[in-house]
């Protein structure tokens, strides 16, 4: 490809004494060139550990919860308790070193230079108190774009396949 002059190079076509200052085409300049597939948004997590992420989510809640059902002085309620806040940690663990920028926002959901002090004060304090649950959101939200994602990919890749069907 070729490099467009610069303004104080003398050329065949950037002559400074008749005053005729243009750039030759270079070739494919008007040629329509066919844009790429769209890629979808960098994603730090592989289908399958978001899948694990979320499924040892939901079950560090139900084993919280299903913990209540035994006497608190019992050794099965201490076991269970026990696994339930190990996976707990785990997962917000894994979630903070693998996405922190993700996280931090909601996955886009919340705009920190566009807030005030006051409010970036109040959801500072939310994520403080409801960190549990934030990271809910979190992978709630990272696993529903996910399945977006790769049902927009599916319908992008089936109208290519009909298009190609369709010059054969």
């Amino acid at each position: 490809m070729q490099q467009p002059p610069y303004n104080n190079q003398l050329t065949p076509n950037n002559d400074q004494t008749t005053g005729d200052n243009f750039i030759t085409p270079y070739p494919g300049q008007f040629q329509y060139v066919p844009s790429p597939p769209p890629s979808p948004p960098t994603r730090p997590y592989n289908g399958i550990i978001l899948t694990v992420l979320v499924t040892e989510y939901i079950l560090s809640w139900v084993l919280g919860f299903s913990s209540t059902a035994f006497p608190s002085n019992s050794s099965p309620a201490g076991i269970i308790v026990s696994i339930s806040a190990a996976l707990l940690w785990g997962v917000q663990v894994s979630v903070l070193i693998i996405d922190w920028r993700g996280f931090k926002t909601l996955d886009g959901l919340v705009k920190w230079r566009q807030m005030s002090a006051a409010k970036k004060f109040w959801m500072f304090c939310a994520y403080i108190v409801f960190f549990l649950i934030m990271s809910g959101i979190y992978l709630g939200r990272k696993k529903h774009i996910s399945m977006h994602v790769k049902n927009q990919l599916g319908k992008f890749m089936l109208c290519q396949n009909l298009d190609v069907l369709q010059l054969a």
